[in-house]
């Protein structure tokens, strides 16, 4: 496999969730994006944090339950491996719909250099159990992009 770099795997397109969305706010940006988590960012913009669709699974375990609509005793929330509408999610009642994505994101944001190796994301991704890697352009720690495990797996079926 040639050497490849971070920045030539990498989506320069960074969509960022905002720390004062609600619960279900953020599992319809999710959804209508197509994507599992995302960045965080404060209302100036700054990184503060990730987020994903099992914080919000987790979240709303902890508060009460996530349960479907009572019409739809078909609809699970196990694996994510079905893709949901915007209007499953907004059938979806999450008790503690009050919370915000500041409650439940995580504030450890991992990050790679745009040079680093692909192979060096691949190990960080693994051994830190991460979905989703934001890279950054010299020391200004500013993100210029993103890195998910399936960009990885193109990497790989590409190379194949």
């Amino acid at each position: 496999m040639r050497h490849v770099k971070a920045g030539e795997i990498m989506n320069a397109e960074v969509l960022a969730a905002r720390e004062s969305m609600t619960l279900v706010e953020l599992a319809n940006f999710l959804t209508e994006n197509e994507i599992s988590g995302a960045p965080v960012v404060d209302d100036e913009g700054r990184l503060t944090g990730v987020v994903s669709l099992s914080d919000v699974a987790r979240a709303a375990t902890k508060v009460g339950t996530v349960s479907p609509d009572r019409g739809r005793p078909d609809f699970y929330l196990t694996g994510w491996e079905e893709k949901y509408n915007p209007e499953d999610v907004q059938r979806l009642r999450v008790e503690g719909e009050g919370m915000l994505v500041r409650d439940i994101m995580t504030r450890a944001v991992h990050t790679v250099s745009e040079e680093a190796p692909a192979s060096e994301v691949a190990r960080l991704m693994r051994n830190r159990h991460l979905h989703r890697l934001l890279v950054t352009r010299n020391e200004s720690g500013h993100p210029v992009g993103i890195i998910s495990t399936m960009d990885l797996l193109k990497l790989i079926a590409e190379d194949s």
